[in-house]
C-alpha cells in the first residue's frame, strides 16, 4: 500500500494488534459521506480507539443518498460489528479505518481469491504516496459476486468461484503508458502512465495476495500480455463455438455428435436450403418478394403466387407442373381463412393427392385450428400452422417431416401486417400513437387509412376494436358515407346514429365515430375514432391531429434516413474500391511499359531466342491476368451498387465490409480479424448492418493506442432469448477503452471523439443506433475496460419475415 498508510516513525503505534479484529463501535459524529466512531471493547464496552467509517465501506454503500441523510446512521447508535482495516494518522492523532460489511461477513476468512485470477471492478480511490507526494496507484472495488475468471486451458473462462467484497490495489507501475507501450519507458519523458478516473471499469490479473491492512495487488500489464499471447487461440475458439451454434440452427444434424471445437467450416458456397423447393402464396406482394428473396439467398428454389381472383388457377398450374417440398400459404387470402379454402379446392381438384406439404401461415397472430377443423386440414395434407415471423427451426422441422402447429404469440399485436417482425423502432410509430389514443377511457378504436379507393395492407393502421379490416375496405366504401370523404366531397363525417349502412363505421350498439380527412406528410389520410355516446372528444381532436402529423413526419424522416444511408454505404464501398483500382491500374501500366521497352529493343526480322520468348509469354500472361482483375473490379462496383436494393445475406455483407475497411486498417497499422460469417439471410436492408459495423470498425482503428499487437475483431454468434434466436455481431478491440467523458456523450447526435475534422466520417454512433433500431435490432456498448479494450454489440432477430 502507499506510504500514507504507514505511521510516522516518531510516533510508534501502541495498537497494532487491532488490525483484522471485529469490534462494536459507537457513532460519534456523522459527516456527509462518513462518520467518526468510537471503537469499543467487546467485553467491557469501553472506548479503546477512534475510527472512521466511509459510506463506501458501510452497509449503505449502494444507497444514492448521502450518509448524513440515511436514518440508519444517527449519532450515538451502536454498530454491532466493524472490521478494523488499517491505521492512519490525522494531525498526529491515531485513526482506524473500518469496514462495516466485513464486520458482518468477513471475506478474508477462507478468501476465494488466488494469484493469476482475473477479476473485474471499479476504481474507488486514487492513492498518493505520503513520502514522495507522487501518485502511487488506485484502489479498485471488486464487482461483488461476479464470477472469477481463470485461464487454465489458454482460454479465459468463468470459474465456479465468485469475487469477494474487497478492494484490490492497482499500482501505477502495473498500468500501461499513455502511448500504449507496456514495458519500456517512452522516449518522450512527458508521457505518463495511463490515467484512470473514479468509476472507471477495470479488468486485471491478481499478482499478489495480501491481507489487511494491505490489499491484494493486481496488474493491468500482465493481463494485457496474457491476452496478447492467447488472442489467436481465443479468436478461433469463439469462431468454433459460433459455427457449431449456427449449424444447429440451420439444420446441420452432424453438429449434434460433433465436438464444439470441431464444427464444420463455413465455405463460400454454403446455402442451407440448397435443393429445397418452396411455393409461396400470399395476397401481399411485398411479403412475397421479401420472403422469396430471403429463401433464395439461402439457396432455395422459390416460386410465388399472388393471392388474387385467379390465384387458384395459378396455384394449380404450379403444383401440376413442379414438385415442391413445402407450399407455404397465407391463411387469410385476403379474407379470413381463405387460405384454408384454397387448400380444400386444390385437394379436391387433384383428386386426393398430396402434391406438397401444405403449411398455413398468418401475420394476424391467430389461434391454431382445433378439433374437426384441424383434423380436416390434416386429412388434406396440411402439416402445420405457423405464425409470422417465419422461423428457421420451424422450417427445418417441416422439411424433416414433422408437423408444426405454432400457438399464437401473446407479445405480437394481431393487427400488425409489417414485413419485419418483431418491430423495434427508435421513436413512436403510427400504430403506437393510435394505441395511445385507444387507451383513453370510452375510446373503442382509432384508424388511419390512406384516402384512396384502392388500398393495401400497409395503407391501414388500426388500434382497438376496429370495425373493418383493410381487405374489407372496398365493401365498406360501397355501403357507407366514407366514400364522400375519399372523393373529397366532404371534409369530415360524424356518425351519431347507426343507419344507412354507416353502422359499419361504429363499434357496438351505442357506438359513435368521427372521421376526418387530414393532410399528413404530403398525403391525404382519413383518421377515424370510435367512442361511446356519452364521450365528448371535440377538445382532444386537435391534439390527436397534431400528434399524428408529427408521427407521420417522423416516419417519413426515418424512411428518408434509410434511403440516404444506402447511398452512404455505396459511397464508402466505392471509397474502399478506389484504393484497389489505383493499384490494379498501376500494375497494368507497369506491365505495358515493360513490354513496350522490350519490343523497342528487338531488331527487325530478328528471331526470338527461347529466353525472350519465355519473357514475353510470362508478361503477356501477367497482362491478361491484370486485365481480368480490372474487369472483376468493375463487377464488384456493380455488385456493391446492387447491395443497396437487397436484403442482407451475411457473407456478402461481410465481403463489402472487408473491402471498405481493409485499406483504412492498413493505413492505421491495425490488424483486422474477421470470423467467417454464417450463410444467413436477414430481413433488413444492407445499410442497417454494413454502416453501423463500418462505423464501429473505423472508430476502433483510429482510436487505438497500443504500440504493438494492435487488433480489432469482428465476431458473429447466435444468442437465444425467450426461445427466440438472435444474431450477435461483436466489434471488439484491445484499445484504451472509453473515458467517462466519452461514455457520457457516446450516443449524442453529432458526437465524435476524433481529434481532426478529416477523421470524422459522419456516420456516428447515434445514427448507427437509429439505423439498427429501425431494422428491428439493438446496438449497445457490451463491455469496456480501461486499458484493455471495448466491445460494441449489434443484435438482430433471426427469421425469414
Amino acid at each position: 500500500m502507499s506510504a500514507a498508510d504507514q505511521p510516522p516513525s516518531s510516533n510508534p503505534d501502541p495498537q497494532t494488534d487491532l488490525a483484522g479484529r471485529i469490534l462494536p463501535a459507537r457513532i460519534k459524529k456523522v459527516r456527509l459521506d462518513s462518520c467518526d466512531l468510537e471503537l469499543l471493547d467487546g467485553g467491557t464496552g469501553s472506548v479503546i480507539a477512534q475510527g472512521r467509517l466511509y459510506q463506501a465501506e458501510s452497509l449503505a454503500w449502494q444507497d444514492h443518498r448521502l450518509l448524513k441523510d440515511i436514518p440508519d446512521y444517527p449519532p450515538n447508535k451502536i454498530l454491532e460489528a466493524v472490521y478494523i482495516r488499517r491505521l492512519r494518522y490525522e494531525e498526529g492523532r491515531a485513526l482506524w479505518y473500518v469496514h462495516e460489511r466485513w464486520g458482518k461477513s468477513d471475506p478474508w476468512t477462507g478468501l476465494e481469491l488466488r494469484e493469476e485470477d482475473i477479476v473485474t471492478g471499479t476504481v474507488a480511490r486514487s492513492l498518493v504516496s505520503g513520502k514522495s507526494g507522487e501518485h502511487a496507484g488506485y484502489l479498485v472495488q471488486l464487482d461483488v459476486e461476479a464470477p472469477i475468471r481463470i485461464s487454465e486451458s489458454g482460454i479465459i473462462e468463468p470459474s465456479d468461484r465468485v469475487q469477494p467484497d474487497i478492494e484490490v490495489f492497482l499500482p501505477d507501475g502495473e498500468l500501461p503508458w499513455a502511448d500504449g507501450s507496456l514495458g519500456r519507458v517512452p522516449v518522450n519523458d512527458k508521457i505518463e502512465r495511463l490515467s484512470l478516473a473514479i468509476g472507471d471499469p477495470i479488468q486485471a490479473i491478481v499478482r499478489e495476495i495480501r491481507i489487511p491492512p494491505m490489499n491484494p495487488n493486481v496488474s493491468l500489464i500482465r493481463l494485457i500480455n496474457h491476452q496478447d499471447a492467447i488472442a489467436e487461440k481465443t479468436f478461433k475458439h469463439r469462431g468454433n463455438l459460433a459455427r457449431w451454434r449456427f449449424w444447429r440452427l440451420l439444420g446441420n444434424t452432424k453438429t449434434e455428435d460433433t465436438p464444439k471445437e470441431s464444427a464444420p467450416e463455413f465455405t463460400p458456397g454454403d446455402r442451407p436450403y440448397t435443393g429445397k423447393r418452396f411455393l409461396l402464396v400470399d395476397d401481399n406482394p411485398d411479403t412475397l418478394i421479401a420472403q422469396s428473396e430471403l429463401l433464395s439467398l439461402m439457396g432455395a428454389d422459390v416460386h410465388i403466387v399472388e393471392g388474387r381472383p385467379r390465384g387458384f388457377h395459378d396455384v394449380m398450374t404450379k403444383l401440376e407442373g413442379d414438385d415442391f417440398d413445402i407450399a407455404l400459404i397465407d391463411n387469410n387470402l385476403p379474407g379470413k381463412n381463405l387460405g384454408q379454402r384454397l387448400i380444400n379446392q386444390v385437394y379436391a381438384r387433384l383428386e386426393n393427392k398430396y402434391p406438397a406439404r401444405f403449411v398455413l401461415i398468418t401475420a394476424d397472430n391467430m389461434q391454431i385450428p382445433e378439433g374437426d377443423t384441424r383434423a380436416a386440414l390434416e386429412a388434406r395434407g396440411v402439416k402445420g400452422f405457423l405464425q409470422r415471423p417465419l422461423k428457421h427451426d420451424a422450417l427445418q422441422r417441416l422439411l424433416a417431416g414433422e408437423a408444426v402447429w405454432e400457438e399464437a404469440n401473446p407479445h405480437i399485436r394481431a393487427d400488425q401486417p409489417t414485413r419485419y417482425l418483431p418491430e423495434t423502432t427508435a421513436s413512436p410509430t403510427i400504430r403506437e400513437m393510435l394505441e395511445t389514443i385507444v387507451q383513453q377511457t370510452d375510446i373503442h378504436f382509432a384508424l388511419l387509412i390512406r384516402a384512396s379507393r384502392q388500398i393495401e395492407a400497409q395503407d391501414l393502421f388500426a388500434a382497438g376494436n376496429a370495425p373493418f379490416r383493410w381487405d374489407g375496405f372496398r365493401e365498406v366504401l360501397a355501403r357507407t358515407d366514407l366514400r364522400l370523404l375519399i372523393d373529397e366531397r366532404i371534409g369530415k363525417l360524424n356518425i351519431l346514429t347507426q343507419e344507412g349502412g354507416n353502422e359499419h363505421l361504429c363499434f357496438g350498439r351505442d357506438g359513435r365515430s368521427h372521421w376526418q380527412a387530414l393532410e399528413l406528410g404530403a398525403t391525404r389520410w382519413i383518421f377515424g375514432v370510435g367512442y361511446t355516446s356519452d364521450k365528448d372528444i371535440q377538445v382532444q381532436l386537435p391534439l390527436w391531429y397534431a400528434a399524428l402529423s408529427a408521427t407521420v413526419d417522423a416516419q417519413g424522416w426515418r424512411a428518408w434516413g434509410r434511403h440516404v444511408s444506402s447511398f452512404v454505404q455505396l459511397g464508402l464501398a466505392h471509397q474502399g474500391l478506389s484504393h484497389e483500382v489505383i493499384h490494379l491500374q498501376s500494375e497494368f501500366h507497369d506491365l505495358l511499359f515493360t513490354l513496350r521497352k522490350r519490343f523497342e529493343k528487338l531488331q527487325s526480322g530478328a528471331v526470338l531466342k527461347e529466353e525472350e520468348r519465355k519473357y514475353f509469354s510470362d508478361n503477356i500472361a501477367a497482362l491478361t491476368t491484370s486485365n481480368e482483375n480490372l474487369l472483376a473490379f468493375s463487377k464488384h462496383q456493380l455488385y456493391e451498387q446492387a447491395l443497396r436494393h437487397r436484403e442482407v445475406f451475411l457473407p456478402d455483407a461481410v465481403a463489402a465490409i472487408k473491402r471498405i475497411a481493409t485499406y483504412e486498417f492498413y493505413e492505421a497499422e491495425v490488424g483486422l480479424h474477421i470470423v467467417d460469417p454464417p450463410p444467413l439471410a436477414l430481413p433488413l436492408p444492407n445499410a442497417a448492418l454494413v454502416l453501423p459495423v463500418i462505423n464501429l470498425l473505423l472508430n476502433a482503428a483510429k482510436h487505438h493506442y497500443r504500440q504493438e499487437n494492435r487488433r480489432v475483431e469482428l465476431l458473429f454468434d447466435l444468442l437465444e432469448q425467450d426461445s427466440e434466436p438472435f444474431l450477435v455481431i461483436d466489434v471488439r478491440d484491445n484499445g484504451p477503452g472509453l473515458t467517462q467523458t466519452a461514455l457520457e456523450r457516446l450516443w449524442q447526435p453529432g458526437f465524435s471523439s476524433a481529434a481532426h475534422l478529416e477523421e470524422r466520417h459522419g456516420i456516428g454512433l447515434w445514427l448507427s443506433r437509429q439505423l439498427v433500431a429501425e431494422a428491428g435490432g439493438t446496438l449497445t456498448l457490451h463491455e469496456h475496460w480501461r486499458g484493455i479494450g471495448a466491445c460494441f454489440r449489434l443484435r438482430f432477430p433471426i427469421h425469414l419475415g
